[in-house]
């Protein structure tokens, strides 16, 4: 599963690394990724994976705040939250899922402006969180989430923002599907290895649109202009399963005594063609006098 970014509207106010702090002017570095959005103010925040929150509260320097844990991989994950609006209502243990709204972004704490800050850290896979670890485990958001179909970004942000394509549907047996089993898979705007990559394919089920041959691979359009190549172990390909039609169950006629009955032991013609065990019924001869 993807890391999707924590909010719908993503503008890039100020990215991670070496700066100049905009009120105490000391050079500083900063460990997360600033999100606010020109036209909006105070936008929810949400999770970015199924996770835990392990800790929320307020500071002087972070404002309200909120710290999910998860693991992926070998790797305990750690998002923190930064100057939100309000105290968080989600308690610590609590489990939230990915797109779960967490609170709105605001302007408490050390801040300039309404945002979010960011923090993603890479930390050891028993990890137990304590807020001062920043320089040991924090990394540059951008590496690591994704933006996804329902999600939109400011022409002015970071031209580093990655991409997650594609809308998955449920299972079904009637149709052919695709499974996007693996992350990292190109989705590209044509069924060509020289098509221009939209972005990855979201993992999950697909109904199969259209269907192409070229440049080595089976192409299937998982979209209205998405197509993803068959490559082994990224995808499978679920065919409709076959809908037999059960023959029918015999009727008895009326006055069944009055009539013989005779079943098929294999298909064949016996005078009529009958199938394996199908059963006909024909009436008895009078005996003749």
């Amino acid at each position: 599963m993807y890391v999707k970014y924590p909010v719908n509207e993503v503008g890039i106010t100020s990215e991670f690394g070496l700066r100049t702090h905009p009120i105490t002017k000391v050079s500083r570095y900063h460990y997360g990724l600033d999100l606010g959005w020109i036209k909006y103010q105070a936008e929810a925040v949400y999770a970015t994976y199924d996770a835990t929150v392990i800790e929320e509260g307020y500071t002087t320097s972070m404002g309200n705040y909120i710290v999910l844990k998860y693991l992926k991989g070998e790797n305990t994950i750690i998002n923190i939250y930064m100057h939100l609006k309000q105290r968080s209502l989600i308690k610590k243990g609590k489990k939230v899922k990915q797109g779960e709204k967490l609170g709105y972004m605001g302007e408490t704490g050390l801040a300039q402006g309404v945002h979010l800050h960011f923090e993603y850290w890479v930390c050891p896979k028993n990890y137990k969180y304590k807020s001062s670890d920043a320089s040991k485990y924090a990394k540059d958001p951008l590496n690591y989430l994704y933006l996804f179909d329902d999600q939109t970004v400011t022409k002015n942000s970071s031209p580093r923002v990655k991409k997650v394509v594609g809308t998955p549907t449920t299972i079904n047996k009637n149709k052919n599907q695709v499974e996007i089993l693996k992350e990292y898979l190109n989705c590209r705007d044509n069924y060509s290895l020289s098509g221009k990559v939209l972005g990855f394919a979201n993992i999950g089920y697909y109904d199969i649109l259209d269907k192409k041959q070229a440049d080595g691979y089976t192409w299937y359009r998982i979209d209205y202009n998405k197509w993803v190549a068959d490559i082994k172990d990224y995808v499978k390909v679920l065919n409709k399963e076959e809908q037999t039609i059960p023959a029918p169950t015999p009727t008895k006629p009326k006055n069944f005594d009055k009539y013989n009955s005779f079943t098929a032991l294999k298909d064949g013609y016996y005078y009529i063609y009958l199938k394996q065990n199908e059963e006909i019924y024909y009436p008895k001869q009078k005996d003749s006098k």
